[in-house]
């Protein structure tokens, strides 16, 4: 709106200082979006640099290319990574025709199902999820990876973990909202090109926690004993309240480990987080650095925590209010699990 004349002196003063405030946040932006070409322009990518600069969060317009950088997934040579990811690409098309050409057995069907029923239970805030070519995707994405890692298989949770690797890897194409109409503006050669790269992407992070999901879940449940130890070392209050109500971490932060914190934020800021868990080298970030922000989850709750019964917290923990969380609260978030990460090194 244009200010009018009768508005006070105060008004325009306050008016004025947001203006500024407003400004000086796009410049902040757009000095962290040129931080990022500069490294992604040279003929070699200096993936130390990258990283660095990727861990309190990448400039959305570049995060796909960076990610596919730092992943491992396109060389750092420039003049290399088109070639590469053809055939990566192609590489997955023979894939999944050859595993599929026989049809599927009786447990693969099974397993089919249960895909179909998880990714009916995705975030309905990300509307293109729901688009049938999308459904399509995700589904056969799971299921050859399933076919292709019988020691794992499909497991619930791993649907979760493929969706920020979608929206990233959508906006690479069009970087405009998550609507379904979105999705038919793709040709059917980019829908293959976008379900490769999510499936390679994906592979690329159950190497890192593969013990997540193999049977029993044990990298899970060790994860739930980190916490724990962790909790009682730099929270003891909070771990001490668990214990006297008879509360087990695994009842509450299960989920935090299964899906990587991707289910406790709204989108945007979970892909903030990623960052971070992308940065760090050989995908460690989805392991320790996880594990890091699930002990300062409970810090920064921790007052509340202290104030509730059983009931009550179970339904708190499950459901954190992070709903209006911003870009600072993720950061800080991320910093405070830094500050646990290098006190934990220190030694």
């Amino acid at each position: 709106m244009l200010k009018r004349a009768t508005h006070s002196r105060l008004t325009k003063s306050y008016d004025y200082s947001l203006t500024i405030k407003t400004k000086s946040v796009e410049e902040q932006e757009m000095i962290h979006l040129q931080q990022f070409i500069d490294i992604l322009s040279n003929d070699f990518v200096n993936k130390r640099q990258l990283s660095k600069l990727s861990k309190n969060g990448i400039a959305k317009q570049v995060r796909g290319k960076v990610w596919k950088i730092l992943i491992g997934y396109i060389p750092c040579e420039i003049n290399k990574q088109k070639e590469n990811l053809n055939n990566k690409r192609k590489d997955y098309i023979i894939m999944t025709n050859k595993l599929l050409k026989g049809g599927l057995t009786f447990n693969e069907e099974k397993c089919e199902e249960q895909i179909i029923k998880d990714l009916n239970r995705l975030t309905h805030d990300i509307p293109f999820l729901f688009h049938k070519k999308i459904q399509e995707l995700m589904k056969r994405l799971l299921l050859i990876y399933a076919i292709k890692h019988p020691a794992s298989g499909y497991v619930q949770g791993m649907s979760d973990m493929i969706v920020p690797f979608l929206i990233v890897y959508i906006d690479e194409y069009y970087f405009e909202s998550y609507e379904k109409k979105i999705i038919d503006k793709f040709s059917q050669k980019e829908l293959d090109e976008l379900e490769a790269d999510v499936y390679w992407s994906f592979c690329w992070i159950l190497q890192s926690i593969q013990s997540h999901y193999t049977y029993d879940q044990p990298g899970i449940r060790n994860e739930l004993k980190e916490l724990e130890i962790l909790t009682k070392k730099y929270n003891k209050k909070v771990d001490e309240h668990l214990k006297k109500l008879n509360m087990q971490y695994i009842q509450f932060a299960f989920r935090w480990f299964n899906c990587c914190l991707i289910r406790e934020f709204p989108i945007e800021l979970s892909l903030i987080l990623w960052d971070g868990y992308i940065s760090e080298p050989n995908g460690n970030g989805f392991e320790e650095l996880n594990l890091y922000c699930c002990c300062s989850l409970l810090e920064i709750f921790s007052n509340t925590i202290l104030q509730k019964d059983f009931t009550d917290l179970i339904v708190f923990l499950q459901n954190l209010p992070t709903k209006n969380w911003t870009k600072n609260d993720i950061q800080q978030l991320l910093f405070k699990a830094y500050a646990i990460y290098t006190m934990e090194h220190l030694k």
